[in-house]
């Protein structure tokens, strides 16, 4: 770590950044053998779920928002971050938030701390993650059914009118696939 970088970087957040170096060595090297080693792939998901649900513990959104969670099918559990301030139990004016990974990689967790900062910055009441299927276990289009779903989900439960959808990378793709 250069000295510029450690005098700017909390000490507390120093566990966050060596874990995102990990995690950046860890994809590169995945990238590299995914083709020539299906063994070497599924230790290295491993590796990376893990380490992305260690970074989703980690972060300010706990000060922000509750977490629970729902079954919105039999495949599929939304990750739910509702902001502390918000007034309503309806599902309103919330933020559907769809996580990148290449389609393969990454959990909701990941993605707690942008998601509910987005929410927050954005007026949403909230912010759902579903924990979409994804490949090689599962063909597509089981990721897009899976946000499909919750989409309705969350039309069943108050008026889905006013709901943002965001999401990167693979999560972006999704997006754009669930407004067609």
């Amino acid at each position: 770590m250069s000295a510029s970088v450690a005098s700017t970087v909390p000490r507390s957040y120093y566990p966050t950044l060596l874990a995102r170096n990990v995690l950046k060595t860890t994809l590169k090297r995945m990238a590299n053998n995914f083709a020539q080693n299906e063994r070497v792939f599924w230790r290295d998901r491993a590796v990376i779920d893990s380490i992305s649900k260690d970074i989703g513990q980690r972060g300010t959104w706990k000060e922000r928002c509750d977490l629970s969670f729902a079954k919105v099918s039999p495949y599929c559990t939304a990750h739910i971050l509702r902001s502390r301030g918000a007034a309503s139990t309806s599902l309103s004016k919330w933020m559907l938030y769809l996580h990148g990974g290449y389609f393969c990689l990454f959990s909701p967790e990941y993605y707690y701390e942008v998601a509910s900062k987005l929410a927050e910055e954005s007026g949403c009441e909230g912010v759902i993650i579903p924990h979409y299927r994804r490949p090689p276990e599962h063909n597509a289009p089981a990721a897009l059914d899976d946000c499909v779903r919750t989409y309705q989900w969350m039309r069943t439960k108050g008026g889905a009118e006013k709901v943002a959808v965001a999401g990167d990378s693979a999560g972006g793709n999704l997006g754009a696939a669930l407004m067609l």
